[in-house]
């Protein structure tokens, strides 16, 4: 295993490297894809994984580059986004801790789909494809795991697209921010905030919205007690509230 030093994260106890082999092989145990292994593999993976730190908007991957690793955030979250030719840049998702990413790649061996960045400090666990595809080899009951992975994508790829065209804009941003919350939420004493670094630039990005619009939407919300608005952090208050506009 190769491991470099570790930022602060959020609350979280920050990676060293005095424990980065513990931690990593308490976290691979843990996981629900893994679980299943037999304590040799988890062993085998941990000795061959490679432990990495980014900070806010470093590069992970870029569109069309080789399919070469597996990725599992052990600590923050990453954006995944596109940029067209003349520079504009669309967002699509997140993904946050313990969630895996390239699994796209692994399966079909074709290039990257998007682009991914850090979404402020992170830490990785990246599996060269190499080990991945001698671990299937062994474990081919692992196929479905990833698999199953890859079928979230797809449901959450076709709940975009029908929101997109079936929600007004106050109703998919209201269940953007309730999928956010629930999925990446830390206790606040308003409420839960969004633990994520979330300009509104981004927001309105992820939405296909200006940032104009989006901020007088949030404006609007936080006047009316919903949520409140920090430096690049959302605190939902009133949850209910966003679910009601677009249920």
């Amino acid at each position: 295993m190769t491991v470099s030093q570790f930022p602060e994260n959020g609350g979280e106890r920050p990676w060293t490297n005095a424990d980065t082999l513990a931690r990593l092989r308490s976290c691979v145990r843990k996981d629900p894809v893994l679980a299943a292994l037999p304590l040799e593999e988890i062993d085998w993976i941990v000795e061959r994984g490679s432990v990495r730190q980014l900070d806010a908007g470093d590069a992970i991957h870029s569109k069309h580059a080789p399919s070469d690793s597996l990725y599992r955030v052990l600590s923050g979250a990453v954006r995944i986004s596109s940029v067209s030719a003349e520079g504009r840049e669309a967002i699509f998702n997140y993904y946050g801790r313990d969630e895996w990413f390239g699994q796209i790649g692994l399966i079909d061996g074709g290039p990257r789909t998007h682009d991914i960045r850090a979404c402020g400090p992170c830490v990785l666990l990246t599996l060269a494809r190499r080990d991945v595809e001698a671990l299937l080899g062994r474990r081919p009951a692992l196929y479905r795991e990833f698999a199953l992975l890859l079928c979230a994508v797809i449901r959450y790829s076709f709940a975009l697209v029908e929101d997109h065209a079936l929600l007004s804009l106050s109703a998919r941003l209201a269940k953007h921010l309730v999928t956010l919350v629930d999925a990446y939420g830390a206790d606040h004493p308003a409420g839960r905030m969004i633990d994520l670094h979330l300009p509104q630039e981004d927001l309105s990005m992820l939405l296909g919205s200006s940032r104009q619009t989006m901020n007088r939407k949030l404006a609007e919300w936080s006047r009316l007690g919903w949520i409140k608005v920090q430096y690049s952090q959302i605190v939902v208050v009133n949850r209910e509230a966003l679910v009601q506009l677009y249920e």
